[in-house]
């Protein structure tokens, strides 16, 4: 197929330059017969010799159109009066005869270009008028150039155009075979049938899979999604080719694998779990650990005061000011009463009934501790619909521009975010531990 296509491609590119070359002759030959027609027109004794004689075999106007004829190689050299009679012709029977073609149009005083058959065949022609000493049309001049001759130079030129178009086809021959080959290797010389079958099964097998599956690229965008993984982390199948649903916005890798992982678990409860618009985290975190713990547990202390509610909304927002990160959780929540607001934070402290196997309140608790030894932290507030709002301010958890190493993508970024990765030929599969 590739071979046909190279052939045809040549075949059409040599036709479509034969066209205009072949109507470039044409008008170089009748722009050549226009220009021996005003020359010998220009003669100065022509115009008194054909109103002095007669047309003759042996006249002088028959001898000066036939030294023109001989000199440039034109077909023929016709002077005529304004009837149209012929003063000169290559033929001597046709001297003397009306011309066989309308010379109207040089009569009038108008030069001729034209393509046209007359008594000696098809020529490329030329045709001016012949004035007298007083600039008044005496009669004409018509110069023709064997079509035959056009056309030896377009034939002589078709074998040159083969040539290039052969070496062109020689070089195109081989790197299509090199193409085809490349193509049967990375395709296991599966046949396209073959190749539409496994593509159905693959996307039989993906979407009937009971676990969320996420497939990405090289650089971190989705290339596949199956129908479980939609369902648990809200997406639609418009969401292929985007970057995932956190790391454009939170750079740091473990913290983004924890925010995909709590978006699964808030799905599961039926809560959505959003970023806040304006997030955005540079992957330049002192301590990712502390901050995972700290945004892990506000987050499941939201998800928990928000459960079973409708409408049920938790938004994390993450911005960096300098070396300050200043993160919000906020949920729609019943919220947190004025007076309690600070004993929150004490260990032990909860509105839960104390499990009978350990010990509640140690979550806030632990987010103020982790705050406090960064040099920052930790207040709640009643959010604008309702709800509570938590915000930690982080005075030096960014590392210096300069101190940090490269950032990380593709695959591995989500090895340092936890993540299990398998590659494969389309960019990399993971699943959150």
């Amino acid at each position: 197929m590739q071979l046909a296509i190279a052939s045809g491609v040549t075949v059409l590119a040599t036709g479509l330059f034969l066209a205009p070359l072949s109507a470039q002759l044409d008008d170089q030959a009748m722009r050549r017969a226009l220009a021996i027609a005003q020359s010998t027109a220009a003669q100065p004794r022509l115009t008194e010799e054909l109103l002095a004689t007669d047309p003759s075999p042996t006249g002088p106007v028959q001898s000066a159109a036939e030294q023109v004829r001989r000199a440039t190689g034109a077909e023929y050299v016709v002077v005529m009066d304004r009837r149209g009679v012929r003063w000169s012709h290559p033929d001597a029977d046709e001297i003397g005869k009306v011309v066989s073609t309308d010379p109207s149009d040089a009569l009038a005083g108008r030069n001729v270009m034209e393509i046209d058959s007359g008594t000696l065949g098809r020529s490329a022609r030329g045709k001016v008028p012949l004035r007298d000493d007083t600039q008044h049309i005496v009669g004409a001049v018509s110069v023709g150039i064997a079509y035959d001759s056009v056309r030896a130079r377009l034939l002589a030129a078709i074998p040159g155009l083969f040539a290039y178009a052969g070496g062109a086809l020689a070089v195109g021959a081989p790197a299509a075979c090199l193409i085809s080959r490349r193509l049967q290797r990375r395709t296991h010389d599966l046949a396209f049938s073959d190749i539409s079958a496994l593509l159905t099964e693959r996307e039989a097998m993906l979407h009937g899979i009971r676990e969320g599956v996420v497939a990405l690229d090289r650089t971190g965008r989705i290339r596949l999604l199956n129908d479980e993984a939609q369902r648990l982390l809200g997406l639609g199948p418009d969401a292929a080719g985007r970057p995932l649903q956190v790391t454009e916005k939170v750079h740091d890798p473990l913290l983004a694998a924890l925010l995909v992982g709590k978006a699964t678990v808030a799905a599961e409860r039926g809560v959505a779990l959003r970023i806040a618009p304006g997030t955005l985290l540079p992957d330049r975190l002192v301590d990712p650990r502390g901050l995972v713990t700290v945004v892990g547990n506000l987050v499941d202390n939201a998800l928990d005061a928000v459960a079973g509610a409708d409408g049920a909304l938790v938004e994390v927002g993450l911005r960096a000011v300098g070396r300050t990160v200043e993160l919000r959780v906020r949920d729609s929540g019943p919220g947190v009463p004025a007076g309690h607001r600070e004993s929150i934070f004490t260990e032990g402290w909860s509105t839960k009934e104390i499990p009978a196997h350990g010990k509640r309140g140690l979550g806030l608790a632990l987010v103020r501790r982790l705050a406090e030894r960064q040099g920052g932290g930790v207040t709640v507030d009643g959010a604008a619909d309702g709800g509570a709002e938590f915000t930690v301010v982080l005075p030096e958890a960014l590392a210096d521009t300069e101190l940090t190493e490269p950032e990380a993508t593709g695959p591995e970024a989500a090895e340092r975010a936890g993540l299990q990765m398998t590659e494969s030929d389309t960019g990399v599969v993971g699943e959150a531990q």
